[in-house]
């Protein structure tokens, strides 16, 4: 990232710049941790990375290249993200971790045990099977959120986002 600033809005004394002349470089295999309060701009950092949209000014780069020039389908293979109000569908186990990619079961069940999601897996009736209800109301909150992890994980991203996961 280089000089990035996003505002939402227009940058007045009433509306400020969710982030401003961020600069940065994450190396692979190295970890990043963003902290801060409510509204310090974590989650706007992802959207920029992930090119949800646009900085207003400055430059995001992946593999020393704009992301601007990459396309929908470049992007969604090179990452794997978790957020932190993702959705869980009323589909089986199974669906709601591949969303539809031809991935294998091994995969999945590969993708649940480093999500540490196996276990509660195991213990539903039907596994993967098991069919999640609308936002996944016959779920705990942590079994949700590592779910979304495990969906994340399935394709083996090079990188992987973990937003409030």
């Amino acid at each position: 990232m280089e000089n990035l600033t996003h505002t939402y809005g227009i940058d007045t004394p009433f509306c400020r710049s969710a982030v401003k002349d961020v600069n940065m470089e994450i190396y692979q295999g190295e970890f990043l941790g963003v902290i801060g309060h409510t509204g310090s701009g974590k989650s706007t950092l992802i959207r920029l990375l992930m090119r949800f949209y646009d900085a207003d000014e400055g430059t995001v780069y992946v593999e020393g290249r704009d992301v601007r020039t990459w396309n929908k389908r470049e992007r969604r293979e090179k990452f794997g993200a978790a957020f932190q109000s993702d959705v869980i569908f009323a589909e089986s186990i199974r669906e709601n971790v591949t969303l539809g990619r031809p991935l294998t079961d091994r995969q999945v069940l590969q993708a649940a045990e480093d999500a540490m999601a196996l276990d509660f897996i195991a213990q539903k009736s039907g596994g993967l099977d098991h069919g999640a209800d609308i936002k996944g109301a016959n779920l705990s909150g942590g079994q949700k959120q590592r779910l979304c992890i495990a969906r994340a994980l399935a394709a083996r991203p090079e990188i992987l986002i973990l937003d409030d996961a």
